[in-house]
C-alpha cells in the first residue's frame, strides 16, 4: 500500500498496524513510512474509515512524510493505492488539532460513512518524553 498528495506529499509506503502494547494505534518505527489501522476499512470500502498515520518528523531522518499536512490546502486530492495496486482517491476536506490525549475514538471506526482519516503529531514538543502534546488530523471524503 501506499499514500500519494500530489504536490505535497511524496508516495510514501503504508504497512498494516494495531495496537502496542500501551493500547495506542502502533506506528512504524521509520518516519519514512505510514500505518494504517489494519482493524478499519480498507481503501476504497464502502463504509468506515480508513486510518494511516506516521511521524511528522524524527531526530535522525528530520522531516516526516506527514509534515506536509500542515499546509495542505482544502480540495487537494489525495490517492492511496490498495495492496493489489488498485487506486483510490480521496478530496481532503477537513484539518482539525486534537490533544493526544483526547483523539476521538470515532477515528477508528470500521463502519459509518467511507473517509480516509490522517493523523501525524503537532503542538509543542517535549524533549524529556520524545513527544509532541496533540495530533493533526486531516479527512477526505472519497472522489466517485
Amino acid at each position: 500500500m501506499a499514500l500519494t498528495i500530489r504536490g505535497h506529499l511524496r508516495t510514501t509506503p503504508i504497512d498494516p498496524v494495531t495496537a502496542d502494547t500501551a493500547g495506542a494505534m502502533a506506528v512504524p518505527k521509520s518516519p519514512g513510512r505510514l500505518g494504517w489501522w489494519a482493524l478499519g476499512a480498507p481503501p476504497g470500502a464502502a463504509h468506515g474509515t480508513v486510518l494511516l498515520a506516521g511521524h511528522l518528523d524524527s531526530a535522525d531522518e528530520g522531516a516526516g512524510p506527514l509534515e506536509a499536512l500542515h499546509d495542505v490546502p482544502m480540495g487537494t486530492r489525495a490517492q492511496v493505492t490498495a495492496a493489489d495496486g488498485t487506486r483510490h482517491t480521496y478530496r481532503i476536506v477537513a484539518r482539525r488539532t486534537h490533544p493526544k490525549s483526547a483523539l476521538p475514538a470515532g477515528l477508528f471506526a470500521s463502519g459509518g460513512a467511507p473517509r480516509l482519516v490522517l493523523v501525524t503529531c503537532t503542538g509543542d514538543f517535549d524533549p524529556d518524553a520524545h513527544a509532541y502534546a496533540d495530533n493533526l488530523v486531516v479527512y477526505g471524503e472519497p472522489v466517485t
